[in-house]
């Protein structure tokens, strides 16, 4: 019992790397993103004190938090406005376009995902781990 957990232990940190390595944000260009728009995945340094009233200009920041919720969880930015989703929980979550124009995959504990959104509208998004009880809405004007 003792390798198993020495072995887990070692093998944690290894697999949430490789799991972010296989993530790629290309899924918008191939699910008919807007146009031209390459989102960005957000790898900055983790601040635990990070609030949305912390973000860097031009950014709108939403915080996944417990119990499977976002705060807040309705937004609404001017057009060209990139939305940061930020893990602040301790359990993986993502922020997945509920129209199928992004998905985050799994965003770790610690770890952020971005997206700019240039089109105006409403666009719904949930939590594919957790589902649309963990759901928002970001309003573009």
């Amino acid at each position: 019992m003792h390798r198993i957990r020495e072995r887990l232990t070692y093998a944690a940190p290894l697999i949430f790397a490789l799991a972010g390595a296989c993530s790629s944000d290309d899924t918008n260009q191939a699910q008919g993103g807007d146009a031209g728009v390459t989102p960005i995945d957000a790898t900055m340094g983790f601040d635990a004190a990070a609030t949305p009233d912390s973000a860097p200009a031009g950014v709108v920041m939403v915080q996944m938090v417990a119990p499977m919720s976002y705060s807040p969880k309705d937004v609404t930015v001017a057009r060209g406005t990139t939305v940061m989703w930020m893990n602040v929980d301790t359990i993986a979550h993502t922020s997945t376009s509920t129209t199928g124009l992004w998905d985050s995959g799994p965003v770790a504990a610690g770890a952020s995902f971005s997206r700019p959104f240039n089109d105006v509208g409403t666009f719904p998004y949930f939590c594919t781990i957790h589902g649309m009880i963990q759901s928002g809405t970001v309003n573009v004007q």
